[in-house]
């Protein structure tokens, strides 16, 4: 990476940092509750009318918008690459899992290699990914699926969240 690039993306995150540092818990509420209703309300919403026209399922992807709960909670910035590096600018990892429309059960996306690819990490002198997962300074779950409610009412989208650290 080029130098100016990389002190163009730590200025950013810096500024970032510092914004998500200045929230108070009610404006993480606010902020939490609107992104929610955005990605998982209206945005179902509008994956149903579609999935109707094209048999298509109308599943939110919830990994990058796991990426963005988590910074909001953890008031830690990401770094603006996609799928590249780490989930949070201070290395914590987000995981996510989702199940609002369909039948199967939500799972969590863990690569913790084979045992084949352990030996060859540990050849090049790598330590093990569990190793190095476990060594995140957190680990944040996302689940978004839906609560059991009476069976003649909608069901709501139920969003838990858990934070190993």
């Amino acid at each position: 990476m080029k130098e100016e690039v990389a002190l163009a993306i730590a200025k950013g995150i810096r500024a970032r940092r510092q914004l998500l540092h200045g929230l108070t818990y009610a404006q993480q509420v606010l902020l939490l509750e609107e992104m929610f209703v955005d990605f998982f309300g209206d945005l179902h919403v509008t994956l149903q009318k579609w999935a109707a026209l094209t048999g298509q399922s109308a599943q939110v992807d919830t990994g990058y918008i796991a990426q963005f709960i988590a910074s909001i909670v953890l008031r830690e910035p990401g770094q603006g690459f996609r799928g590249k590096g780490d989930d949070l600018a201070d290395g914590s990892e987000v995981k996510s899992a989702a199940s609002i429309s369909g039948v199967d059960r939500p799972r969590w996306n863990h690569n913790m290699n084979s045992p084949s690819q352990d030996s060859a990490r540990l050849k090049v002198g790598k330590s093990l990914a569990i190793d190095e997962y476990l060594e995140s300074p957190y680990l944040f779950y996302l689940l978004v699926d839906r609560s059991a409610t009476d069976p003649n009412s909608p069901r709501a989208i139920r969003i838990r969240s858990w934070l190993v650290s």
